[in-house]
């Protein structure tokens, strides 16, 4: 199992930026005890090795225009190398395309899609079903929400 190189400190520092990435330096380093400097170079140094990839704003979906959130299942046509590749650049083009999952089991590929309305989401499946490396498509449509991605659990 590979070793974490999160201490208990970055620990700390993460559970506070996921809640608040807009949180100065100095408020930062009040929250967790640190001095300033330490803490801008622990920051910094979580950043470079990748275990912080990124800020962002989180969005409400129905305010944004999109009432409708799925996974569709997705079974390739061919499991050469080319095609993936060929593939995920496809479903990189298309935005109401949120994320991607490899699977091991009975589908190949779980994808989290958006759309306006139920209209929109079947133009979708049709686009994703007309795909050339697309075998069998099966979705399922969300009908709530019960815990909101809150993202990976800092123990």
């Amino acid at each position: 199992m590979p070793r974490s190189i999160v201490d208990q400190t970055d620990k700390r520092l993460l559970k506070v930026l996921r809640t608040n990435g807009r949180i100065t330096n100095a408020d930062l380093a009040d929250k967790v005890a640190l001095s300033q400097s330490p803490c801008l170079r622990r920051v910094k140094r979580l950043e470079t090795e990748g275990v912080i990839r990124g800020y962002g704003a989180q969005l409400d979906l129905k305010k944004m225009g999109w009432d409708i959130t799925a996974f569709v299942h997705i079974n390739s046509e061919k499991h050469r190398k080319a095609d993936a590749v060929r593939f995920e650049e496809t479903l990189a083009a298309i935005p109401r395309v949120v994320s991607c999952y490899a699977l091991a089991g009975p589908w190949d590929l779980m994808l989290h899609v958006v759309a306006k309305d139920i209209e929109d989401y079947y133009d979708l499946v049709q686009v994703l079903g007309g795909l050339e490396f697309v075998k069998d498509i099966e979705s399922t449509i969300v009908i709530g929400e019960i815990k909101p991605d809150k993202g990976v659990p800092i123990v």
